[in-house]
């Protein structure tokens, strides 16, 4: 790791239920894609909301064997927000990050996008993996109504925000710079503990004037039960956007 020291540290949060399969995965793959980067230091922390698959055993072996892998163990699960708040806020002040990645932990996210956003952490704030440009996908097997759903999802905080130069503001794929930026926002009044934490977090990125950059990602399908998912979270995303309107971010 010590090739790694040098640069920027870049802390990839990714929250965990369940996703035993998918974690031996994603570590692997970031096990090799981790030297190449050589310009960063790339820790990963891993928030755990409680399996009972054998996740948890696995990540406490991981981490006995690498020395940049980090667990957080919730007793319960609080919500994908909720872990995402308390994973960055760790990343921030127990490991001193000075870029956090957010990263699903279900592969629906590529580890071999990665790269991508670390060649922006010079000259950029807030770098956001967008399904919906030139070069950024979604899965070949997304029927007519899950693409209404995410596109008019995105579509409706794209108006609600004024962000019309953003191409994927519902995107769980950002790096964010603490300095300035993350270190600056009270987590403890996140709106969402749910997916619509990423519109609070990124209004206010957006007020504190971020230079955003976007690049594009695949976006791996999913098991079923999504549809159902996307619109419970479309209800969550109108009601973050209102309380964005009312009470600022």
């Amino acid at each position: 790791m010590s090739s790694q020291d040098t640069g920027p540290h870049v802390v990839v949060v990714i929250p965990t239920l369940n996703e035993k399969e998918a974690t031996a995965t994603i570590v692997e793959r970031l096990d090799s894609l981790r030297p190449q980067q050589v310009s960063h230091h790339i820790s990963v922390l891993y928030v755990d909301g409680g399996s009972g698959d054998g996740t948890l055993e696995l990540l406490n072996t991981l981490t006995e064997q690498y020395a940049w892998l980090h667990l957080i163990r919730q007793s319960d699960k609080r919500g994908l927000g909720a872990a995402y708040a308390e994973g960055m806020n760790y990343a921030m002040s127990e490991l001193k990050a000075d870029f956090i990645l957010e990263f699903d932990g279900d592969l629906q996210h590529n580890p071999d996008d990665i790269p991508q956003f670390l060649k922006y952490t010079e000259g950029y704030d807030y770098v956001i993996g967008t399904r919906f440009i030139d070069g950024g996908s979604i899965p070949d097997d997304w029927g007519l109504d899950r693409i209404l759903l995410s596109k008019g999802g995105n579509l409706i905080a794209r108006l609600a925000l004024g962000a019309h130069h953003l191409h994927d503001i519902t995107s769980g794929f950002k790096l964010s710079r603490v300095k300035g930026f993350l270190e600056e926002f009270d987590f403890s009044r996140l709106y969402s503990k749910r997916h619509a934490y990423k519109i609070h977090l990124l209004a206010f990125m957006l007020q504190r004037g971020a230079r955003v950059k976007e690049v594009p990602i695949e976006f791996q399908a999913r098991e079923a039960g999504e549809s159902k998912l996307i619109k419970n979270d479309i209800v969550d995303t109108l009601r973050v956007l209102s309380l964005i309107r009312l009470k600022g971010v």
